[in-house]
């Protein structure tokens, strides 16, 4: 059944060429076939030494993507400049495969080299073979069956299907000449032949036309947003205005960063790191688009009025002020916070956080920041980060 599938998904994306050259891709599709009736004979006749144990069709989230670099660094799919790129097909979300074929086209602003830089079945570990592969006329096709008698493991956290050497004649984002195929006879994953060949990972997997089995859904993204980091550091603030003297804070904070204003949809969390002239921290590969952020830690008032917006570039440099000297942790700076300070002024052993002034003790002078945090609401009225 399987091998049928197959070889009607070479003939159907050459559908509306000329005979001579649907002819040429039956050929090649009987060829392909032939390549997974050994691997499938090798299997039963000899055994398999590792067979992977696959998760149950439809509990795990397949993702075909893919990634963009020239002359060796990765670039932005959504912005390329004209030129020569490897672009990678990469398959995440699943722990193992027994079949997997990926087919796109391309427009005429994109030319293709016949030959694959790479592909899965050349990596070290992968149990799979390649049945074939298709890189001319528009067409991008590749196809793997496992060596083993089920399955193949592979890298959930992403997996190199192919690579290839695309040249795009203009500026741009590449999903606008590149396309992957939703038809589930044209794109999908397998992970166990214990699940049947006509059960499969679909990114149409609700195709009223596929009825020859179960479909589950996967996801394909041609230019995954690649994200950009934002750094930065905490500062203490030392008075109810906003005032500081770029003095760091000390210990760990946590920065949430969340998709909406309300700050219910959560989207990363990171933590600042405390060093000797610094307290830092780095949010990596934010994609583009606006977020809202809140920073908070022991004895600090919790700032909620950061918005982040990310644009097209790495953002550095924010230095944003934090008032932390909450010392009864009670939610406000008042006169009495001034005790704990008081008490870790004798001797050289006292809490770092009560070090406000950032001479490198803890003394009385130090009251003077929780006296003028004390007086009036926290100012905390806004702070942008783009």
């Amino acid at each position: 059944m399987a091998f049928k599938y197959l070889v009607m998904d070479f003939i159907s994306f050459e559908r509306g060429k000329p005979m001579q050259e649907v002819n040429k891709s039956y050929s090649f599709a009987l060829a392909f076939v032939t390549t997974l009736a050994l691997a499938v004979i090798a299997v039963f006749t000899f055994g398999s030494v590792t067979t992977a144990q696959a998760a149950v069709l439809g509990s795990e989230s397949p993702s075909v993507y893919c990634t963009y670099s020239q002359n060796g660094e990765e670039v932005d799919g959504n912005n390329l400049t004209a030129g020569t790129y490897d672009v990678s097909f990469n398959i995440s979300g699943v722990e193992a495969v027994s079949v997997i074929q990926v087919t796109a086209t391309y427009d005429e602003t994109v030319t293709v080299a016949s030959t694959p830089v790479a592909v899965m079945s050349d990596t070290t570990g992968y149990a799979v073979s390649s049945m074939g592969e298709v890189l001319s006329n528009g067409n991008i096709v590749f196809g793997f069956v496992s060596n083993n008698s089920d399955s193949s493991a592979i890298n959930a956290d992403g997996t190199l299907i192919a690579t290839v050497t695309m040249t795009f004649a203009q500026d741009g984002d590449a999903a606008k000449h590149i396309t992957v195929a939703d038809n589930p006879n044209l794109t999908f994953v397998q992970v166990s032949y214990a699940d049947g060949f006509n059960n499969s990972y679909a990114i149409n997997s609700k195709d009223p036309d596929y009825t020859q089995g179960t479909l589950y859904p996967m996801t394909c993204d041609v230019t995954p947003t690649r994200g950009y980091a934002v750094s930065g550091s905490l500062v203490i603030m030392t008075n109810t205005s906003g005032r500081t003297d770029n003095v760091p804070v000390y210990g760990e904070y946590t920065i949430d960063v969340y998709k909406d204003a309300e700050m219910t949809d959560l989207y990363t969390s990171v933590k600042s790191v405390q060093t000797d002239n610094s307290n830092s921290f780095t949010i990596e590969a934010l994609p583009i688009g606006t977020y809202y952020a809140s920073i908070s830690g022991k004895y600090a008032i919790t700032r909620a009025d950061i918005v982040i917006t990310v644009t097209d570039s790495d953002i550095s440099g924010a230095v944003i002020p934090i008032v932390n000297c909450d010392f009864d942790e009670n939610g406000y700076v008042t006169a009495a916070d001034t005790g704990l300070v008081y008490m870790n002024s004798f001797g050289s052993d006292g809490d770092k956080r009560c070090d406000l002034d950032g001479n490198g003790f803890v003394t009385a002078a130090d009251t003077g920041v929780v006296y003028s945090c004390s007086f009036g609401e926290i100012n905390y009225s806004g702070f942008s980060i783009n």
